[in-house]
């Protein structure tokens, strides 16, 4: 990393701390090392132990402070965020991945994935106003992360760009056959979420503008999430055609990713806090993870009955630092903004 890019780093880092730190949000650190993960079918996680004389301790590199921010939500330290390093293993060493990465993960109290979305609009124009005179400052990558973040529903934007309406297609049968007709090479084997990933990384994200923020929101129900349903579904959410053929109903939940510069930056929810629903989630992505064949991790055994006591409304957005200056300063490598890549130490040029 280039010394005028390192001073913009230490720049962001300072004012992503102030900006949360001034609206009352407590910073906290939590452990990088657990004795178990909150199952994710989709995320390979990196293993080691603890060592004591006789016996050993399987441990994880966290994958997110998910699991431990969550637990102090009711226990009165109100909104929090931490910024860290997290672990994923598989990740693929390019242009916008590391396996070691930095993350800055937050919670607000009585608050939905909108007024999230509210406050990370606060956040870009803070951190681009504040950091416009910063050695490494790229005026037209901050005059991009500037610009109003345009919002559009997952469902409009797989239409937009694909021609094929989600609704419409409840059934995996029904979905595979829509994308092989707009021009993608499925398995006849692949499931409703697997052609929702396909659809979304081939026809959607690749042509999302590139000149301002945008931000998808209302994702299907069907991708599993720790998130609440949407407020249309209390209404029964919105009748699918494939319904009486076996499909299921195209319901949505409270959830927006932000995209910039062709980065997925932030993942957002409004956390589900239903006891019942997160055991499900469990079961269903520890399944998920045995048939996909990624290596099974202990799971917090007591983590759904935190949900049991009094639990605040809250929602949590993830957003990748490495990702957000890679946008602000307009490079197009993650090893160009941080110290010291896996790519880098491992396979030296």
């Amino acid at each position: 990393m280039e010394p005028n890019l390192a001073r913009f780093r230490a720049g962001l880092m300072r004012e992503l701390r102030a900006f949360f730190s001034d609206r009352d949000f407590l910073e906290v650190e939590t452990p990088r090392l657990a004795p178990y993960l909150i199952p994710e079918a989709h995320l390979e996680v990196f293993s080691t132990e603890y060592l004591r004389t006789g016996s050993s301790v399987p441990l994880y590199l966290i994958p997110s402070p998910e699991l431990w921010l969550k637990q102090l939500i009711p226990r009165g330290y109100g909104n929090l965020f931490e910024i860290g390093k997290c672990f994923r293993n598989e990740e693929q060493m390019g242009s916008a991945h590391n396996p070691e990465f930095t993350m800055l993960e937050w919670y607000m109290l009585n608050a939905d994935y909108l007024q999230s979305l509210q406050l990370f609009t606060d956040l870009l124009q803070a951190l681009c106003g504040a950091l416009a005179d910063s050695p490494g400052a790229d005026a037209s990558s901050l005059r991009r992360a500037s610009q109003p973040i345009e919002t559009v529903t997952v469902r409009d934007a797989v239409r937009d760009h694909s021609g094929i309406d989600l609704a419409e297609h409840g059934s995996d049968d029904s979905l595979r056959r829509a994308a092989q007709q707009a021009g993608l090479s499925i398995g006849q084997d692949d499931d409703w979420n697997t052609v929702f990933d396909r659809l979304m990384l081939d026809m959607v994200e690749p042509h999302l503008p590139a000149d301002r923020p945008v931000a998808l929101i209302d994702y299907p129900a069907r991708v599993s999430t720790l998130a609440t349903p949407s407020g249309a579904n209390a209404a029964g959410g919105f009748p699918s055609p494939d319904t009486a053929a076996g499909g299921l109903e195209y319901q949505t939940v409270e959830r927006w990713e932000l995209y910039l510069a062709g980065l997925e930056l932030v993942n957002c929810y409004s956390e589900e806090i239903d006891p019942g629903q997160i055991r499900e989630f469990f079961a269903r992505e520890q399944q998920k993870k045995r048939s996909m064949g990624r290596s099974e991790h202990a799971v917090p055994p007591d983590f759904p009955a935190v949900f049991e006591q009094p639990y605040p409304r809250c929602s949590g957005g993830a957003m990748g630092v490495d990702r957000l200056m890679m946008a602000l300063t307009g490079r197009k490598r993650m090893n160009e903004v941080i110290f010291f890549s896996l790519s880098d130490t491992l396979f030296p040029r």
